[in-house]
């Protein structure tokens, strides 16, 4: 090759891990778990950027990490407790629950990790389960290392609804 202006700059793969939990007040909601109409379930999301730099090269940081969580039918008065990042360095640039979904971008340095918290009622509306998604979205023009749906990482909670017959 005499012109390498021509070839391809390779997409540059980044690791992004999402977790997430749930509770119903202090105790722990492992999936499946019964919860009944007017629980309030807590959500504990946390992101790491777990990308390492190539040796030689300087760590980077993920500038618009996208976190996205709706809020599934049967939960109502949905908040956000916290939006921190909880180790290493980064930066929490916005995050509100706006269209009826937790809607975040996060800069995340090598290494960091933000978590965010989120309370919710559940509703009489709710099905026989409660299946909370939550997904993150690398920044434009990098792609993931292991991507699952269209180079998103996604975590699922489920969540059992026991509804008590009143008379």
């Amino acid at each position: 090759f005499s012109d390498f202006a021509t070839l391809p700059i390779p997409t540059p793969k980044v690791d992004l891990i999402v977790t997430k939990t749930a509770a119903n007040g202090n105790t722990p909601l492992p999936a499946n778990s019964p919860v009944s109409v007017s629980d309030v379930i807590t959500y504990n999301i946390t992101v790491t950027n777990n990308t390492k730099a190539a040796a030689g090269q300087n760590p980077f940081t993920l500038v618009g990490v996208q976190v996205t969580d709706p809020i599934p039918v049967g939960l109502t008065n949905a908040s956000i407790v916290a939006a921190n990042i909880t180790s290493g360095t980064g930066l929490v640039t916005s995050s509100a629950i706006t269209g009826g979904a937790l809607n975040a971008l996060v800069n995340l340095d090598e290494g960091a990790t933000v978590t965010f918290t989120i309370q919710a009622t559940v509703t009489d509306k709710a099905l026989k389960q409660i299946d909370n998604t939550v997904t993150v979205r690398p920044p434009e023009g990098f792609n993931l290392l292991t991507p699952l749906l269209d180079d998103d990482v996604v975590d699922i909670d489920t969540d059992r609804v026991d509804k008590e017959l009143i008379l």
